[in-house]
C-alpha cells in the first residue's frame, strides 16, 4: 500500500497552487478596486445631492466661504467654511450622521487621505483650511493662489471655478469635484508638499500609473473616465513652494 507522495508530486502541488495564487491575487486585486470606484462614485453623487440640497435654498449657489483663502494652494484645499458647509450639506441631503459624513468627501481608493492632520491643516490646534480628497471647483473667493484657473486648461467647456450649481455652459460636461490625478517630477505615487512634507498619491493607480478617475459634473451625474495619458488630460498646476503638483483633469 502507497504511504505517501513523492517528492515530484509535492513539487508538482506546490507549483499547482503558486500558478493559483498567481492568477488569483491579481483578480481578487480587480475586483477589491472595483468595489473602491464604485463607493468613489457614489461618494461623488453624494456630495453632488448636498451641493443641490444647499444651492435650492441659497439661491443656485454653491457652498463658499471667504476665510483665510490666502492659504489655498492645491486644488483639494478649500477653507473651513467651505469644508464645514460641504460636509453637513452632504450630511443632510444623504441622511447621514455629519459626524461620518467626512469620509464622503474622501475617495475609498486613498483612504490615507482622510486624516485630522489634513481636515484640520496645518494644525489641530490652529486648523485655517481643509483639505479634501477630491480637486473642487467651487469659487474660491478673495485672494488665493489658485484664484484663476491657468489659460493653458481646455477651451470647451471651459475649466473654471463655479459660483453656481449649475452655473455657466454645458453643465453636462462641466467638472466640479473630480478625484485626484496629481503627477510630480513625472510620477504619480509619492507626491511630498505641505508644511509638514506630506506624501500623497493619485487615488485610482493601475501600478504606478493613474487608471482613471470618477468626476461630478455641474448637472450632478458621476462618470468614470480611463487615463489615456497626459494628452487626453488637462495640466492643472498647483502651487506652493519646493515643486508643487500637477493635478490632471481627463478631457471629455
Amino acid at each position: 500500500m502507497r504511504q505517501a507522495f513523492t517528492l515530484i508530486e509535492l513539487l508538482v502541488v506546490v507549483a499547482i497552487v503558486v500558478i493559483l495564487i498567481g492568477v488569483l491575487i491579481p483578480a481578487l486585486s480587480h475586483t477589491r478596486e472595483a468595489a473602491r470606484r464604485s463607493v468613489c462614485a457614489s461618494n461623488l453623487h453624494a456630495i453632488g445631492e448636498g451641493c443641490a440640497a444647499y444651492a435650492s435654498s441659497w439661491n443656485d449657489r454653491l457652498p463658499q466661504a471667504g476665510k483665510n483663502t490666502s492659504l489655498i494652494y492645491w486644488y483639494w484645499d478649500v477653507t473651513l467654511e467651505t469644508g464645514d458647509l460641504l460636509v453637513n450639506a452632504t450630511a443632510n441631503a444623504t441622511r447621514n450622521d455629519p459626524t461620518s459624513a467626512r469620509r464622503l468627501l474622501y475617495c475609498p481608493s486613498n483612504s490615507a487621505q482622510n486624516n485630522n492632520d489634513l481636515w484640520n491643516f496645518p494644525t489641530a490646534a490652529n486648523p485655517r483650511i481643509r483639505v479634501i480628497g477630491y480637486g473642487w471647483l467651487g469659487i474660491r473667493p478673495g485672494v488665493t493662489p489658485l484664484n484663476n484657473i491657468a489659460i493653458s486648461a481646455r477651451a470647451f467647456p471651459p475649466l473654471v471655478y463655479r459660483t453656481k450649481w449649475q452655473d455657466g455652459p454645458a453643465p453636462s460636461l462641466s467638472e466640479l469635484a473630480f478625484d485626484a490625478i496629481i503627477s510630480q517630477n513625472g510620477q504619480y505615487t509619492d507626491i511630498v508638499g505641505g508644511s509638514s512634507q506630506l506624501h500623497h498619491t493619485t487615488s485610482h493607480l493601475s501600478w504606478s500609473q493613474p487608471a482613471g478617475a470618477n468626476t461630478l459634473y455641474c448637472d450632478g451625474h458621476v462618470d468614470w473616465k480611463k487615463w489615456a495619458g497626459p494628452s487626453a488630460s488637462t495640466a492643472m498646476p498647483a502651487a506652493g513652494g519646493g515643486v508643487p503638483p500637477t493635478f490632471w483633469v481627463i478631457n471629455p
